[in-house]
């Protein structure tokens, strides 16, 4: 609050008020000293009623412009208060004018949004209802896929499509008719006794000729299938779904009612067709599973076939080196002796050149004979596996200088294609430590259970990364290792390799083969 004492603003009518009374006192002292001849001391002197009044007379008139001035400061300050309070008043008044209009635009537009609703009422009433039905069908779709998905045998995914087939659509029953070998009718899963075909039949002609389902509302007013099987089952309505496998109806499902009739509808339709969709996929994967397991079959049996007319062709052209090749140089190893000894101490020259062609035949026949040995070592068919890779490796450690261990059980001859395949991917493996594996020790490890032969080829060299390794190993010698696991697997066997760079490599193979003695 402002000070009435503020001589810049309010303070001026307290000191009017007491130049006033200072007036007024002097008024009476000037009347009263003239009438009786007193001075001022003499005047303030007098009676005490008298100074009273006296006083009075200054601090009336004090007080007065005091007051005066606190009212109109307060008067000010309240004016300024009401202009404040005008100026936030038309303020108001404006931002309510602006609410208002606000306000009304709000107003039209929720006029128009619930004005939109209550005319497409109906219409998004029927949107969320079909909604609804699509999440329900694809609810129903997605279970009963799972339920198909892991069957293979077509039997079966049959009988499970007629159950899902009467759950999904509520039906009272559903048939599985598969076609029959010479193309003309469908027999049913269910009863061998019904058929159907497309001569006695409208509704299956259509459906072969168009492959779409077929619905039949009212069974007993239509001559759309066959009366023995709508009096055998009872039927009052039903729905024909074919099953479309390679451009081709390869069986029909029949989902029908037999207490009351049912009209059928654009859902009831997409669920079977979406249903049958998920068996005839499954089918369709069946069938190429099935292709593919024969298939494999065959390459297995064209594999071992394939390495069996190898092995006889190693076979043959080995003894036809023994038997022609060798037997001629050894023939001309005689005739150079023979002419050796004929020859006088006097043609010395002729003697010498003649040993040197002697030791080039035997050399020449000891290759072959390394050459018969690697296609196909004699000793395999005559005493088998074990003794074989013993000479081998024998062989081995001679050539290479290279230390070599063989533990093998006693056991009797194995299947001579089992034989064989372990001989050569041993061979192979032996092969590839002496070319790449800088190895000073090799230990083959050869054993037997009820469970079949398990054979090891472990080396201490260097090892080799698989990452940095593309192709096999070695197929220098046509007989590479992806070769050798071909081989093993095409008798139901495997081959692993496990190799560690710096700490050497292991070749580990198991054919399960029956084993007597083991």
């Amino acid at each position: 609050m402002t000070s009435p004492f503020d001589l810049r603003r309010n303070g001026k009518y307290t000191a009017a008020g007491f130049i006033v009374g200072v007036l007024l006192l002097l008024a009476v002292y000037n009347y009263d000293s003239a009438s009786s001849n007193l001075d001022f001391v003499e005047f303030v002197k007098q009676s005490r009623t008298q100074n009273l009044l006296i006083i009075l007379l200054v601090v009336v008139p004090t007080l007065s412009g005091f007051f005066v001035g606190l009212g109109r400061a307060r008067n000010k300050e309240l004016k300024n208060q009401m202009s404040s309070l005008a100026r936030e008043r038309d303020k108001l008044i404006k931002q309510e004018r602006v609410n208002k209009g606000k306000s009304s635009k709000l107003q039209g537009l929720l006029d128009q949004e619930s004005g939109f609703f209550v005319d497409n009422w109906d219409e998004l009433v029927t949107e969320k209802d079909k909604l609804r039905e699509e999440a329900e069908v694809s609810s129903t779709l997605l279970q009963v896929a799972l339920e198909i998905g892991g069957l293979a045998d077509a039997n079966e995914v049959l009988k499970m499509l007629s159950v899902s087939l009467s759950r999904a659509l509520f039906a009272d029953g559903c048939l599985s008719f598969i076609k029959e070998a010479n193309g003309e009718s469908f027999v049913c899963l269910n009863d061998s006794a019904a058929k159907l075909d497309s001569i006695s039949s409208t509704a299956i002609n259509e459906m072969l000729e168009k492959r779409l389902p077929v619905a039949i509302n009212r069974a007993d007013e239509s001559i759309s299938i066959d009366d023995e099987i709508v009096a055998r089952f009872g039927i009052k309505s039903a729905i024909l779904i074919p099953c479309v496998k390679r451009d081709q109806v390869h069986a029909i499902a029949m989902v029908f009612y037999n207490k009351t009739a049912h009209e059928f509808n654009d859902r009831d339709i997409q669920i079977a067709s979406g249903i049958v969709l998920s068996a005839t996929i499954v089918l369709e994967n069946a069938d190429l599973y099935s292709e593919v397991i024969t298939n494999h079959s065959q390459l297995q049996r064209l594999i071992t076939r394939l390495a069996n007319a190898q092995e006889e062709e190693r076979r043959r052209f080995a003894r036809d080196l023994h038997d022609g090749v060798i037997q001629n140089l050894s023939g001309i190893i005689f005739s150079l002796s023979f002419l050796e000894n004929s020859l006088s101490s006097e043609e010395k020259s002729a003697v010498a050149e003649i040993k040197q062609i002697e030791k080039i035949v035997e050399d020449t026949i000891a290759d072959l004979r390394q050459v018969i040995y690697d296609l196909r070592p004699t000793i395999l068919d005559s005493l088998g596996l074990v003794p074989t890779l013993e000479k081998h490796l024998e062989r081995f450690a001679e050539m290479n200088k290279i230390k070599t261990i063989f533990n093998a059980q006693k056991q009797t001859r194995l299947p001579k294609t089992v034989e064989t395949a372990l001989f050569r991917l041993a061979q192979e493996a032996l092969n590839n430590i002496k070319k790449h594996a800088q190895a000073s020790e090799v230990t083959l490890d050869l054993s037997s259970d009820n469970e079949g032969v398990v054979m090891s080829v472990k080396d201490n060299g260097q090892g080799f990364s698989f990452e940095n390794v593309k192709t096999e190993i070695s197929n220098n010698s046509g007989f590479g290792l992806s070769g050798m696991r071909e081989r093993v697997q095409s008798l139901q066997g495997d081959v692993e390799i496990i190799s560690t760079l710096g700490e050497g490599t292991s070749v580990n193979v198991k054919i399960p083969v029956a084993v007597k003695g083991a």
